[in-house]
């Protein structure tokens, strides 16, 4: 907020070396600042570009609203607020003296515990918008004339990062559930950054809100990754291997529940094995992926589903591996991480055919060899 005070900027120049290499240039002038990309990337903002109506993503403000509405801000939000509410009910229980909750029911009346409960959902939105609008205010996703992404966002903290593509190691696509009810999703990219800062990510937000029509399309157009829309998914033999650990894990969690919590109320504790044998059948359902000549294609999940694509040469490390139980089911499961170090990015495949996973294995194999 101090660059706004002084109209400066703070650049940071990531170099292609270890973690020492960056270069962070804080209160430099405005016209500075642009001289400096104008001589490192040749670029002239001011330059006329050819690309299409789609080579520019932008959120309007009813896009944040909606963002702000569908993403988990709002379900933390209120989750704390209801549970701060709790907290202070248990604290002024018995008292003899005025509660906020006393003034609540002569304000409001017989209904007062309806209305606070819409008040706080209220509340609960107008912060979750307040946050969406800190961090993706005027969010601009372009390309400059070199083929690079330029993404530009934040309220107080204006941010304009540029991304060469060949930075890029992975795309991830996440559906929540709400977004994806309605046909949103949320794109994150996996960027290789050199920076003196231990703590900055390797998982940018990509694009934080967009239709699920158009992910392929702007996936292709800003980074040339191509997501594959036919996924092989695991055989039927392999269904097992996905419900019989958590289902027995909900059995054995439901004895001691059973025999600890009081009748009747004991009687819940069955939910347990029929929501642990739901959670397996989603992660089966879910589970897909596609090799293709240049990506890798994965999707898995329970609540959300996501999707990663990975260009091919990009994987760090990979590990085939079997279990007794999927020798005899001729089965695998593959671990890889697409970024190691200190934050690593890994990515798992279980229970899938083995002739399968041993051509995802191969090919990672015959890139390094190329390379």
């Amino acid at each position: 907020m101090y660059d706004h005070l002084f109209s400066t900027r703070t650049l940071t120049i990531e170099l292609a070396g270890g973690k020492e290499s960056s270069i962070i240039l804080s209160c430099i002038s405005e016209e500075e600042e642009k001289r400096i990309r104008q001589v490192l990337y040749e670029y002239k903002k001011d330059k006329l570009r050819e690309h299409g109506e789609e080579s520019c993503l932008q959120l309007s403000n009813k896009d944040l609203m909606v963002h702000s509405l569908l993403s988990p801000k709002f379900g933390i939000v209120f989750t704390f607020l209801f549970l701060g509410l709790l907290k202070y009910w248990d604290i002024t229980k018995g008292e003899d003296r005025d509660t906020l909750f006393t003034y609540l029911a002569s304000w409001f009346g017989s209904n007062w515990i309806i209305t606070t409960v819409i008040l706080m959902i209220l509340l609960s939105f107008a912060l979750s918008l307040f946050l969406t609008y800190v961090s993706d205010y005027h969010f601009k996703l372009d390309k400059n004339e070199r083929g690079e992404i330029e993404i530009q966002q934040g309220l107080f903290e204006k941010k304009h990062r540029t991304i060469a593509q060949h930075r890029i190691q992975a795309i991830f696509i996440t559906e929540r559930p709400l977004q994806r009810l309605l046909g949103y999703a949320s794109i994150e990219a996996v960027v290789i950054q050199n920076s003196q800062d231990e703590q900055v990510k390797k998982i940018i937000s990509f694009i934080p809100f967009v239709k699920k029509e158009r992910v392929k399309s702007l996936i292709e157009l800003f980074t040339g990754y191509e997501k594959s829309n036919s996924l092989h998914t695991p055989p039927k033999k392999a269904r097992i291997s996905y419900v019989g650990p958590l289902f027995l894990m909900g059995c054995l969690l439901l004895i001691p529940l059973w025999v600890y919590i009081p009748e009747p109320y004991h009687y819940f504790s069955l939910i347990i094995p029929i929501l642990s044998l739901w959670l397996g059948w989603r992660e089966y359902r879910t589970t897909g992926w596609n090799q293709s000549e240049r990506f890798l294609t994965l999707q898995y999940g329970i609540f959300f589903r996501n999707t990663a694509i990975i260009k091919r040469g990009r994987i760090q490390w990979i590990v085939l591996r079997r279990t007794w139980m999927q020798e005899r089911k001729y089965l695998a499961s593959i671990n890889m991480a697409v970024a190691s170090g200190k934050e690593k990015v890994k990515v798992s495949l279980h229970h899938i055919p083995y002739e399968e996973a041993m051509e995802i294995y191969q090919c990672t194999l015959k890139k390094k060899e190329e390379a």
